[in-house]
């Protein structure tokens, strides 16, 4: 059937990134993923063996391991029964069984099994559960697992959430919003500080050479992500580029060459802060500032490298030429915050970037945080980007390879954008920013002709008080403009009574044609604001 075809092919591309490595290979998953899907879960135990995966379910994130019906080996156990694999177990290592990480019969049967399952919840409970403090050193269990990964072809290394985030080679996330990040900077795990972006320098189990993170375009975690990489690109274990994985989507790679196949409902999002142009924090009104950070979404059916080069699905095309909006979209609350009384269901970050690439006017888009203190903008700049748009599971999906993002605060205006001498700056009452030639109907080129205005946008709110008076304005004009053309056609029809006070006769067709005209332009007047 449809979807069989579709793992047929999936397992096809996972055998040809494989080629004839020795090692086995990484299925890393965003988090949140359906129960059935069958191209993530079915796509692990075809590249495990098959009918002949053993799969080993490791519990450790998890509050509730084993072995309540709701427990995190119970619903693992049916997903992957459901695939007919040789055998499933629970592996018995966790916070309450540490002493297991030294069993010689764990370890024995952890030498057997092909698929290794990380469940979800906290990562720092598997380096707890599979490290031996406090030197950070493999437990026999841990070395097992390494040992079947390093040596034998068809071994998996897959996770969900914190078992995705915990197998980096690199710093490893623990904990932080976006937001807290871009202000306050990033802290070794032992720090504390409500929101703080905390990391273990240490790193993670070390079965994905590249830094990653997970849940990301859903909470909004492209802030937290590029904070880190920039704060510890020179540690030890720092890195210059990482990864983030949407929900309900994997990463499936075999490390070498560096080639990640995107599978699932969304994208993953690789940034490059090593060109970046970074300055400090100097004071409160001198907030941490970092631009030119290069930036690629990868989306279903993709390939990703880890230089950030896309190569699209091959249902595909390119986006030049065939874009489907006249302008990009913006955003009020561009990282999703989670204080956000209107908290968007969906994903602002790759909204707005990918609606810059599909869009036919405009080379930047902005949007701005929900959180004001300062307000942070974030600026996408398409310049130099390529993008590609195909339709897939009745779902248009657009990827984007090499766009521009600048993270800053606004201005004392609120403004995100400046724009070089020759070009005025533009807002209109949505939020969204251009540098034009000249400015369009309805805005007043300033005395200096540097930026197009109405009335002047305060800081203290995105839509502001002025942009609400130009609607409200806007509004009211309409309105009495539909007034007097409905006064106009009555006084017309008087005239036409008088001239025939005997025959009452109805709105002539022309009359009723005007005032549909009338009344239609209106309507699409105010939809369009």
């Amino acid at each position: 059937n449809f979807m069989i075809s579709r793992l047929l092919i999936l397992s096809a591309c996972v055998a040809l990134v494989c080629g004839s490595q020795s090692h086995g290979s990484v299925f890393l998953v965003g988090g949140a993923e359906d129960d059935n899907n069958t191209e993530i879960y079915g796509g692990m135990i075809t590249a495990a063996g098959g009918r002949e995966a053993v799969v080993a379910v490791i519990t450790a994130p998890g509050e509730d391991p084993c072995c309540d019906p709701d427990s995190s080996w119970v619903l693992y156990k049916q997903i992957f029964s459901s695939y007919a694999p040789k055998d499933i177990w629970w592996v018995p290592i966790d916070e309450d069984h540490i002493a297991n990480n030294k069993n010689p019969e764990v370890a024995a049967n952890l030498s057997k099994s092909t698929l290794f399952f990380f469940s979800g919840g906290d990562q720092d409970r598997v380096i707890d559960s599979f490290f031996v403090a406090p030197n950070h050193t493999d437990s026999p269990a841990l070395a097992a697992i390494r040992a079947r990964f390093e040596s034998t072809e068809g071994t998996v290394i897959a996770g969900t959430s914190a078992g995705t985030a915990c197998q980096t080679a690199k710093v490893m996330f623990m904990d932080g919003e976006s937001y807290s990040a871009l202000v306050n900077g990033s802290f070794p795990y032992n720090s504390t500080g409500e929101d703080n972006l905390l990391y273990n320098p240490l790193g993670g189990l070390g079965f994905f050479p590249l830094l990653i993170d997970t849940h990301f375009s859903e909470r909004g975690r492209q802030g937290r992500l590029v904070r880190l990489l920039a704060d510890t690109q020179h540690q030890p274990r720092g890195a210059a580029t990482g990864f983030g994985v949407d929900q309900n989507t994997a990463l499936a790679s075999t490390l070498d060459p560096a080639v990640f196949q995107v599978v699932g409902a969304a994208g993953v999002w690789w940034f490059d802060v090593s060109n970046a142009t970074i300055a400090p924090a100097t004071t409160a009104a001198a907030a941490w500032t970092i631009r030119g950070v290069r930036a690629s979404y990868a989306t279903r059916g993709d390939t990703l490298g880890s230089d950030g080069r896309v190569r699209p699905a091959s249902w595909k095309v390119p986006l030049h030429g065939r874009e489907s909006r006249p302008r990009p979209e913006t955003s009020t609350n561009i990282l999703n915050s989670p204080y956000a009384p209107d908290y968007p269901t969906t994903p602002q970050f790759s909204m707005v970037a990918t609606s810059l690439l599909d869009s036919r006017a405009g080379r930047m888009a902005v949007g701005r945080t929900f959180e004001t203190n300062p307000r942070y903008c974030v600026v996408f700049d398409r310049e130099y980007a390529t993008g590609w748009a195909g339709q897939d599971l009745g779902r248009r999906y657009v990827s984007i390879e090499n766009i521009s993002v600048s993270f800053h605060p606004a201005d004392h205006h609120g403004n995100c954008l400046s724009c070089p001498a020759g070009l005025m700056h533009l807002r209109d009452v949505t939020g969204a920013e251009d540098c034009v030639t000249s400015c369009p109907l309805g805005f007043d080129t300033d005395a200096n002709h540097t930026s197009c205005t109405v009335t002047p946008i305060g800081s203290d709110d995105v839509s502001g008080s002025s942009g609400g008076s130009l609607q409200l304005d806007v509004i009211i004009a309409i309105g009495l403009l539909c007034v007097a053309a409905i006064i106009a056609i009555i006084l017309r029809r008087a005239r036409k009574v008088q001239k025939q006070p005997i025959q009452m006769t109805p709105f002539e067709e022309d009359d009723d044609m005007l005032l549909d005209s009338v009344t239609h332009e209106s309507v699409r007047s105010n939809l369009d604001m």
